[in-house]
This record gives C-alpha cells, structure tokens and sequence, in this order.
C-alpha cells in the first residue's frame, strides 16, 4: 500500500489504464484464437444449389458465410470434409438439378411405366451430355434439349431427332469455330440418327452459334456477318500489330513501343460486269457483191382494143420496136465492232482503311552529374525511318486514306503488378499487423509506466538503507579480482554504498 500511495494519483491512473489495456488485449486474443478458420465448402454454385445448401446449414445448425465472389460458400475448415460426404450421400447438389443415369438407381420397378422410363432416359441423356459439355474450360453451364420421335412399326413418314444446346460461358471466355464442331459431334455421335444439320447451338445472350443445316461456327457463316467482320477486323489488327511491334522492338527495344491499329473491313461482296466498245477498232466481218442485168425487147404484137380495129395492121407495122434495158448492184459490207467485257468481283474481307498509332519511348543516357539515367528524344530523322519501315511492312497505301502517326513521348513506369501485391498483402495481414501494433503499443506502456517506476524507487533505496538492494546482487560473486574483494576491502556496508555510487555512475552498465 506505501508503494502505491508513493505512486501518485497521475501514475496511479496510468497504472491502471495500462492494466485494463492489457486485460482487454488478452480477452480480444482470446476470442481471436477461438474463432474457426473458415474454409470454401463449395464454388461456383448456381442460385438454386446455394439456397439448397444454406438452408441445409441453417437446419443443421452450422455457422457458413456466403463469399462475395464466384458463389462462395465458407463453413469452418474441420467440417468441409464430412460436410462434402453428406452433400454427395444426399445428393443435394446436382449442378443446377442436372440429373445422368444415376436416376435409374432410385427407379422402383413395379411402380414405374413404360412411358415414366422414356421419359427418364430422355432427362438422364440430356443431363450426361451437359455434364460433359459442362467439363469444358471455356463453358460455366449448359443446357441440352433433345427431340427424339417415336419409332412406329407402320408408319411410311419418319421424323429426325433434332437437339437444341445452350452455353453459358465464363466472364471473359469465347469459343472457337473448332469448339462448336466438337461440341455438334458429341451430341451427333451420343444420339442415334441425329444428324448435325439438326443441331442448333446459341449462347447465353442469344446469338446464334451454330444455326440448323449449318456445318460452320455462327461467327463465320452468313447468318451471323456481323460477328464474323467483327472478328475477322480483330484477326487483321492483331496481326498488323504484332507485326510492326517486332520490327520496332528490334531498333528501340522490348517494351519501348506501343501500337495500336485500327482495320476499316470491306463487308460488302461486289461484282461488276462491264462491256466497253470501240468504234475505232472496226473489223470487216462479211462483205458481199451482187450485180444484176435485165434486157426487154417490146415488138408490140400483144393482144390490144387496136387489134381489132378495121386497117390497124398498117398503122402497127409502121411503128418501131421499144427496148426496154434494167441492171441492179448489191454491195453488203458487216462489221465486227471491237468490244472489251470485264467481270470484276471483289471479295467480302478486304482493307478498305487502316489507322496506326505508335508511341515510342526515348533514350535513357547515364548522367555522371546527377548519378543517374536522363531522358532523351529520339531524333525526327530516326522518326522518319522508323515511319518507313512500318509503312512498308503494312502495306501503306495513300490513295485509300491510310494514316500512320508515330510519337515520342516518355514512358511512365506504373509497377501496377508490385502495387496490386503489396495492396493484397495489406488486405490479408492487416488484422495481424493490428494485433501486432497493440502487442508493441501495450508493452512499451507497461514499461514505462510500471516497471520504470519500480526500478526507479528500488534506484532510491540508497537514502534508507541497502537491504533492499542486497538482495537483488550477490557482491561476493565478483570474483577476487574485482577492486572491492579481499581482506583489506571495506565491510558491506561500505562495500555496498561504494558499488551503488559506481551502478549510479556508469547508469546502471557496469554490473548489469
């Protein structure tokens, strides 16, 4: 109680502060280690499969957290196992109520009909083909439809079984014309006497992948132009880009050059036909000549109203003889007309327009002054070549509007992959480095504020009395060597003020 009444009231608050501090620090680890480490149960769950297995939890009485991301559902780590086993024993998660052949193992025999089995086989097929479509990389779900006719013995019409797939892909992923084909004989090789003309494919938003009586992937056949134009623009930019970045690369270095390219695509399939006509370039195809002469000699003998007059012999005889002369010339010449017919077709896929845009990064030269790397502009004249050579390696044509501009401008450097870690680092131990801080915080005050206190008074015994302090140091320990040992030293009484008086000089460092 004296030691305490010595204290003061300011130490003595202090005092107890610090011993709250501490006492709530333990509590809070306390309650810190007994937490449970909570492990992922499940991921990727549809809507319905979570509500089923948090429901389930909840009956079961077992605390879970639902993660923010990808459908995440959190129990503690010592349960995820036998958790797991009574999920799969239950059969309480089935991939969004997928159901395979395994349906046929809870089938009772007597109570089911033939029409019940048709119908099951049709759910368990369907399921088994979406399972495996399910299985691929790039899909996060399917859906499978299928149609398949009932066979009758006497019946002449027949109708094809047809199936109808839907795919729900991952963010970020796409599917490749290659994809679509294995995906169409799967399902054409899993369905007796289905043919992949009667397999139609379309994904989550509705575009169409694959249309009936199509062979090709929607992206690149007629029914889908749009997409197809859209991802051959892509195929030509990134090659174009590739190209000019590996030619850059090789003069400025890896790293120092950025390109953008930008393809204006022709969409349209044109054909012309024209047919040009020379009037200079006359050729004689045909000529031909014809003459025709005709002589006629009139004696005046026919049969006439004068005939039959009295004397008109005499009158007749007396008159002279008329002849009669015709001549005709036919002169046809044909032409041949020189004439020049052209078809022209231009494909759907041609360059109508490219635009590049390139920035280039500078010099970096070693200053002696500064004692580190100064930044310097590339030259207009190395511009100018560089320009060159990427027109050259495109296929730069002017006439069609293409435009190419190169800048030299000075590269930030933006560590986003070191920042993107120590941030995630800081999300993942900043409880830890909280925990750590008050460990640091509540030890320093309980040294300063307890233990100083306590060794200062046990400092101050001196003006007392030494009891105290013999207690604490064994002097004869010190060997005969030391100043204070022998029979000629002084008694303990001097012998302890005197070793004091050195602690006190030398602050404590001598014998400690």
């Amino acid at each position: 109680m004296d030691f305490l009444k010595k204290l003061g009231i300011y130490k003595l608050v202090l005092f107890s502060l610090s011993t709250l501090a501490v006492l709530i620090a333990l509590v809070y680890f306390v309650i810190s280690l007994s937490k449970p480490i909570y492990s992922p149960l499940y991921n990727d769950l549809t809507q319905q499969d979570q509500n089923i297995v948090t429901l389930k939890l909840q009956s079961m009485g077992i605390n879970y957290q639902v993660g923010a991301k990808n459908s995440q559902i959190l129990v503690p780590a010592d349960k995820v196992l036998s958790l797991r086993m009574y999920f799969a024993q239950k059969g309480l998660i089935t991939s969004g109520n997928l159901v395979g052949y395994e349906i046929f193992d809870k089938e009772n025999g007597l109570s089911s009909s033939q029409f019940l089995n048709n119908v099951n086989a049709l759910r368990a097929l369907e399921g088994e083909l979406s399972r495996t479509i399910n299985s691929l990389s790039q899909v996060e779900n399917s859906r499978v439809h299928l149609v398949l006719p009932k066979k009758e013995l006497f019946s002449k019409s027949s109708v094809t079984p047809s199936a109808s797939i839907m795919l729900k892909l991952k963010v970020g992923e796409s599917i490749s014309k290659n994809e679509i084909k294995a995906i169409t004989n799967l399902v054409e090789k899993a369905v007796p006497d289905l043919s992949s003309d009667n397999i139609s494919i379309i994904d989550s938003i509705g575009s169409s992948l694959k249309a009936p009586g199509s062979e090709d992937n929607g992206l690149f056949n007629d029914n889908n132009s749009e997409f197809k134009s859209f991802e051959y623009q892509n195929l030509v930019e990134k090659k174009l880009k590739s190209k000019i970045e590996n030619l850059l690369e090789s003069r400025v270095g890896i790293g120092k050059v950025k390109v953008n390219v930008a393809a204006k695509i022709n969409t349209n399939r044109q054909v012309m036909v024209s047919e040009v006509f020379d009037p200079d370039g006359q050729v004689i195809r045909s000529k031909k000549v014809s003459e025709e002469k005709e002589d006629d000699e009139n004696d005046g003998d026919g049969i006439s109203v004068a005939n039959n007059i009295p004397n008109s012999n005499q009158q007749l005889n007396n008159s002279n003889s008329i002849l009669k002369k015709k001549s005709k010339l036919d002169d046809i010449t044909n032409y041949e007309i020189s004439k020049t017919v052209t078809n022209k077709i231009i494909d759907e896929g041609g360059v109508e327009k490219l635009s590049v845009g390139i920035l280039i990064d500078g010099y970096y030269v070693y200053d002696e002054k500064s004692k580190s790397n100064v930044y310097e502009k590339r030259s207009d004249e190395e511009l100018e070549k560089l320009g060159a050579l990427v027109k050259s390696a495109i296929g730069y044509d002017q006439n069609r509007g293409d435009t190419i501009e190169i800048v030299n401008l000075k590269f930030i450097d933006n560590n986003f992959e070191k920042d993107i870690q120590k941030a995630n680092w800081l999300d993942d131990n900043l409880k830890n480095l909280i925990q750590m801080g008050m460990i640091g915080v509540i030890v320093i005050l309980v040294i300063l504020l307890i233990f100083r206190p306590i060794l200062a008074k046990i400092l101050e015994a001196n003006k007392s009395g030494f009891g105290e302090i013999n207690k604490f140091f064994d002097f004869k320990k010190f060997g005969t060597n030391n100043k204070y040992s022998g029979e000629d030293n002084m008694d303990n009484k001097d012998f302890s003020s005197s070793a004091l008086n050195d602690y006190s000089e030398s602050g404590g460092k001598k014998y400690l």
